[in-house]
């Protein structure tokens, strides 16, 4: 008669021995950590278990950043690996690139990320954008030679205080109200006095005021105020005339021209083009008769 075995008993336990019945991870044949899970390009790597973390962990980059999550078991950490590397090949194309392409990526973010002028964050497209956009109508010249071609025709504009800017103008004008070797002063005394006090005026109007801070309204402003003080004056004779306020016009004009070559202005400043520099129409001749003429 021919044995039985257990499994064919009905109603009696498989007769697995111990061994076979101990969960397969834990007979796993000893595997070497990291393991590497690949989905096209883009990799998940596995770290093992150690003494004082219990847990399997899979370690992969997103958004830049490096991402890890644990697991109990290895065949959870396996399946969760090879999950993950799929879903970043989906969804993160940066992982197409070469290794080289990768590195020149990440050295590009770490540059932009150390220079922020003004505290601001510029994107690396925008550069990107940016630089493509010079070269084009660069006719084959590089990046490094437009700079230095535009900073050698482009001076430096420094800041100098309104009002200390106009003490150095008027002292150096001043010389050439004093006559010297015999020779006749350049400019009258009067003319030297009445410019001096007209340009502080004008200067002591916006204290604390860099030249360079100078806008088309606070020139504006100015004349607007003349003209306040025209109307309010009482006496006539007080009164500052539209050939007064030309004059103040021309002092304003021979101090912008002066501050450009100072370097207090920039070329393109445009502060002449204000709507209050404007000449106006001065009639300043006195009305000795006029003329009737009578219509038929």
């Amino acid at each position: 008669m021919r044995t039985k075995f257990s499994s064919e008993i009905d109603g009696f336990l498989d007769s697995r021995t111990n061994s076979a019945q101990i969960p397969q991870e834990l007979t796993t044949p000893k595997m070497r950590f990291p393991k590497i899970i690949r989905h096209q390009k883009a990799e998940v790597k596995i770290y093992g278990k150690q003494k004082n973390y219990p847990f399997y962990r899979i370690v992969y980059r997103a958004d830049g950043r490096r991402q890890m999550k644990h697991f109990a078991k290895l065949s959870d950490a396996i399946k969760g690996a090879k999950e993950k590397a799929e879903q970043l090949w989906k969804a993160h194309p940066i992982v197409a690139l070469s290794a080289v392409q990768t590195r020149d990526a990440i050295t590009a973010f770490q540059m932009l990320d150390a220079f922020r002028p003004q505290g601001q964050r510029i994107s690396l497209s925008t550069i990107v954008s940016e630089a493509i956009d010079l070269l084009k109508r660069a006719a084959g010249r590089s990046m490094r030679e437009i700079v230095n071609g535009f900073l050698a025709n482009d001076a430096t504009v420094n800041r100098a205080d309104l009002a200390v800017a106009a003490s150095e103008f008027l002292q150096a004008a001043d010389v050439r109200a004093k006559s010297t070797d015999g020779q006749r002063a350049q400019i009258s005394s009067k003319y030297a006095y009445n410019r001096r006090k007209q340009l502080e005026k004008f200067a002591a109007t916006f204290p604390g005021t860099a030249v360079s801070e100078l806008t088309k309204t606070h020139i504006d402003q100015f004349f607007e105020s003349l003209g306040e003080i025209a109307s309010k004056s009482r006496n006539k004779k007080k009164a500052i005339s539209a050939k007064s306020r030309n004059h103040y016009r021309a002092v304003v004009r021979q101090f912008l021209a002066w501050a450009v070559r100072k370097d207090y202005l920039p070329t393109n400043h445009r502060l002449t083009e204000a709507e209050s520099l404007r000449s106006e129409i001065a009639n300043t001749t006195e009305t000795l008769f006029y003329i009737c003429v009578l219509h038929e």
